[in-house]
């Protein structure tokens, strides 16, 4: 269940402002058996039986957080955004995890709560150059809660990580340019995380290991972003968008390295490519009672990890996909008939890979090559 309200200013050249609450109770219960045969696993040659094993746990979430968000023009160029946010939150779970022979995971029950609460500010200052140019420097603060691992442990210890907070600073610009036809928008930032949660492969009796949520120390990210919407003419519409994140533990001891632990400091965080980019554009001709379209987009990312440890097993090569649509709009907005297609050049990638409690290694790939039509009626009104 979730409950928000909301209060917003009359309008006002000069001052604006919104204040709210938010509210929000959820249950979730999971359950997560596993059947394994062993003399399966060793080939016959040990005839263990059947067994189960697995987890259960019941976790509930109660979360409340009060806000407000204005904006002050200090002067007909000037403006000043602020912000702040007031979050308590407090979390429980009744958790199982059983494993009869104790080959991979300890057995153990617990009932656990935990509670968190935040104060999160945001500031910025807002420049308007002119109509179409505005600059911009902002500083936020952030707050994500800990939780629980529900999910296969190898023991209760591994159950609970803690909050994260990250401070946030960005400088940017964004314009309108040849007379509304082109939008650029263009942000440099720097992000710094205290107690950064991250999913890491977990090492377990049998030589396997299991995805769980730690925290990191500390970790820097610092980037550019560029984006960029360019209506050429009435029919064609061009658009394109960089990243480039460099991104790093400064502190991560505890870290899983080569079946032991040790230090992560230094390494690329998973999940984060150094470069990434997209272009696409979109094509229309006016026809009778309607629209013919036709667009393409392109999506590249650079290399990246699937495990905070960087380790070669762990790497995932660059990855690209290309899609496109060609097809029809009514006049009315009320029907639209195309087909599509994603990665039309058929190019298989490893976009993610771990290993299993099992010890054996899994990965998951990008999908292949998909075409369809599509008919789209809209029932609202225009």
């Amino acid at each position: 269940m979730t409950q928000e309200f909301r209060l917003a200013s009359p309008e006002n050249d000069k001052f604006d402002y919104v204040v709210g609450l938010y509210y929000v109770d959820q249950d979730i219960d999971g359950d997560g058996p596993a059947l394994l045969n062993l003399a399966a696993l060793t080939g016959g040659a040990v005839p263990i039986p059947v067994y189960e094993l697995g987890y259960q746990a019941a976790v509930n979430v109660e979360s409340w957080a009060a806000f407000v968000h204005a904006n002050y023009q200090l002067t007909e160029t000037l403006q000043l955004t602020a912000g702040l946010r007031y979050t308590e939150e407090e979390k429980s779970i009744d958790f199982t995890i059983s494993d009869p022979f104790k080959v991979f995971f300890d057995n153990g029950s617990t009932t656990d709560s935990r509670k968190s609460d935040d104060w999160s500010p945001k500031a910025s200052l807002n420049w308007f150059i002119n109509d179409d140019v505005m600059a911009y420097a902002s500083y936020a603060r952030s707050f994500k809660s800990g939780g629980f691992n529900a999910d296969f442990i190898a023991d209760l210890s591994g159950l609970e990580f803690d909050d994260e907070q990250v401070d946030a600073f960005e400088f940017g610009l964004k314009s309108t340019l040849l007379d509304g036809r082109m939008r650029l928008n263009i942000a440099v930032f720097e992000s710094n995380h205290t107690d950064f949660q991250v999913q890491a492969q977990t090492p377990v009796a049998g030589g396997g290991s299991i995805l769980t949520v730690s925290n990191a120390g500390e970790l820097t990210s610092r980037g550019f972003e560029a984006d960029l919407q360019w209506l050429v003419n009435d029919s064609l519409r061009l658009w394109g968008s960089y990243g480039y994140t460099d991104a790093e533990f400064d502190e991560f001891d505890g870290c899983a390295i080569g079946g032991g632990v040790g230090s992560c400091a230094g390494k690329r965080p998973p999940e984060a490519p150094e470069n990434s980019y997209n272009i696409g554009g979109e094509i229309t001709f006016p026809v009778t009672n309607g629209e013919v379209f036709a667009n393409a987009n392109y999506f590249w990312r650079s290399d990246m990890y699937s495990n905070p440890n960087n380790e070669a097993s762990f790497l995932n090569e660059e990855h690209s996909e290309l899609g496109a649509r060609i097809g029809w709009n009514s006049a009315s907005g009320n029907w639209s008939v195309f087909a599509w297609g994603r990665n039309l050049t058929d190019e298989e990638t490893q976009i993610h890979n771990s290993v299993s409690f099992l010890g054996i290694p899994r990965a998951v790939y990008n999908e292949p090559r998909m075409m369809g039509l599509a008919v789209r009626w809209n029932m609202g009104p225009q």
